[in-house]
Formats: C-alpha cells, structure tokens, sequence
C-alpha cells in the first residue's frame, strides 16, 4: 500500500506541474472570489500575493500554507488574507483628505481530492469553507432630518461564512460554486453626493462678485439597511496553461515565460428578505508564471452588470448598470 500511494503521488505531482493550467485565483469587480486553481500550490509550497482592485478601490494581501503532499488524497491548503480600502473611495481621500476605513479579514480552508481520480487527464477537484469578518465606517446624508444630524458616520461589522467546490475538467476548465451566509448592508445601491459647507463669503465692493469659501464632504445619500443574505457564486473558467522552464523543449521552456489568456464568465445571486440581487460578468486576464510555476493573473479586466434583468426596477439603462474594473496580483 505505501508503494502504492508513493506512485499516486508521482503522478499526481507530475500531472499537476507539467499538464495544470489556470491560475491561482480570480477576483472579480467588487472584490469577490470567483475561483482558484488551489492544487497548483501542493507539495509544502507557500505563496504570498498581493492584490489590487480599482472596482473595490482595495489593497490586499493573502498568504497560503499548504501541507506536505505525502499523500495525493490527504492534501490541504490554508489561506489567511487581510484586505483594506477607503470605504468612502479614493476621490474623497484625495481631494478632501476624507478617510474612513475599511478592513477585511479573512480564512479559508481547502481540502484537494475530495471525490476526484488522481490519473493523468481525470477529473480533479477541490473544496473548503471559509470566513470572512468586514470592519468598515461609512459617512452617510440624511436630508429629512436637522442640520447638525444630516451628516454622520456609520460603523459597520460584517461577516462572511462559505462553503465552496471546485474542479478542474479536461485540465482546461475550471468550474466553481459558493454557497454561505453573510450579514451585509446596501451600501451599493445609495447614491454618492457631496454636501458643502460654507464656511463664509466675501464681496468686492468694486465689482460686486462674491466668493465662498466651502468645505465639502463625499457621504451614501438614502436609506440605509442592514440585512442576512445567502449568497450564491457560480463561475467557470478557461484556464491558462503551465510551462515547464526546464523542459527539454526548447519551445515550451520559452513559453514559460510567456503571458498566457485566459477568461471567466460567472453570475453571484444574493437572496434575502429584500428584492433578489444579482450579478453576471466576464473576466479577461493576463497570467504570468512565476518561479513556482503558478500562473499568477497579473492584469484582469472584469465587465459586470449588477441586476442586469432590472428587476429593483430603478429605471435604469443597462448602460448605467454596466461597471467595468481592473485587477492584478503580484506574488511576492
């Protein structure tokens, strides 16, 4: 039995590096994940990312910590990430000097072969739970209320529990499903307006023009809620292919350091008591293979369109409702 295990896990190791596409993980516009290639980091590796979103206007940082694979079928990964952002946007900080933070923290857990074979050109897959805790303060306009309440700041403490199943099909394709539990807010469907105070005014005497000198703030204008939601995540992509640097073939060693193409087409439903919420969008990215051999997605372009059947029934055009972003990942 011990030989036999040893020879699952050559060919595990082997079909794993040589013949494994796709990328390590895959954010989308807001900030979710999407998928992840997660066995493309077994065998004891560790790996820290950096990770930049301009939809989400965050900065994070995830390290992994996978086990010894000295056993093809008892292989995990861990995953611990932190992730932070100006919850009122970039613009307000940089104009204003308007800082409200936002803080995630984040665990996951991923066992590799759950139910798959472990022959070349089979069916791999994976799965895990994780948990995620949001820190955020907001500012947020009331207008039907008096002047010194109209203008307030809000403290936010979110939380995120998930299960997740992922494979790789034909070592092309990855497909992946989310499930869980979130206690979150709409802070997405307020409005972003600017409130200005005067702080006085001044008239020239000559020629009659008059100046004000204001102090404007960026705050979410309406009603806000906090509410239980269960989202739901499905994604498939086509992944990008690993190159041995030092095969023997001097065409494939070259590709290694070759940017690959690669996409993801996904559709996120978060059901609760309030109206359902939906999002469906395509991921294009550029991966670059690392010392490693992990293909890291260094650039991401990500088109989504929230409620894209109307159905909160805003009014709308899908053009309003159409939001574009970037991403990258950078491996440290």
């Amino acid at each position: 039995m011990p030989t036999m295990k040893k020879l699952i896990y050559l060919i595990t190791s082997i079909f794993l590096y040589h013949l494994s596409y796709s990328q390590i993980l895959i954010d989308d516009k807001s900030g979710d994940v999407i998928g992840n290639n997660i066995p493309q980091i077994g065998g004891g590796k560790n790996i820290s990312l950096i990770r930049l979103n301009t939809g989400s206007q965050s900065i994070g940082f995830s390290h992994f910590l996978s086990s010894s694979m000295v056993d093809a079928s008892n292989y995990s990964v861990n995953e611990f990430s932190l992730k932070t952002r100006p919850t009122d946007g970039l613009g307000p900080l940089i104009n204003n000097g308007q800082f409200a933070p936002g803080i995630k923290l984040g665990y996951t857990y991923t066992k590799v072969n759950l139910f798959s074979d472990t022959g070349p050109g089979g069916y791999i897959d994976w799965g895990g739970v994780s948990i995620n805790y949001d820190i955020d303060k907001y500012t947020l306009i009331k207008k039907d209320t008096t002047y010194f309440n109209q203008l307030y700041n809000k403290n936010f403490n979110g939380l995120g529990l998930y299960a997740y199943y992922s494979g790789l099909i034909k070592s092309k394709w990855i497909v992946y499903g989310r499930i869980g539990y979130t206690h979150q807010n709409n802070l997405d469907e307020l409005s972003s307006v600017e409130a200005k105070e005067i702080i006085f005014t001044s008239t020239d005497p000559i020629s009659g023009q008059q100046r004000e000198v204001v102090k404007s703030k960026i705050g979410k204008l309406g009603l806000y809620e906090e509410f239980d939601g269960f989202p739901i995540i499905l994604s498939i992509t086509r992944t990008t292919k690993s190159d041995d640097p030092k095969s023997p073939d001097f065409k494939e060693s070259l590709a290694a350091a070759r940017l690959r193409i690669g996409f993801t087409a996904y559709l996120k439903n978060v059901m609760s008591n309030r109206l359902p919420n939906t999002t469906i969008g395509v991921i294009l990215f550029l991966a670059k293979q690392d010392k490693m051999g992990v293909r890291i997605p260094i650039l991401g372009l990500s088109i989504q369109a929230k409620d894209p059947f109307d159905v909160l029934n805003k009014g709308n055009s899908f053009q309003n409702r159409l939001g574009i972003g970037f991403t990258s990942v950078f491996s440290l």
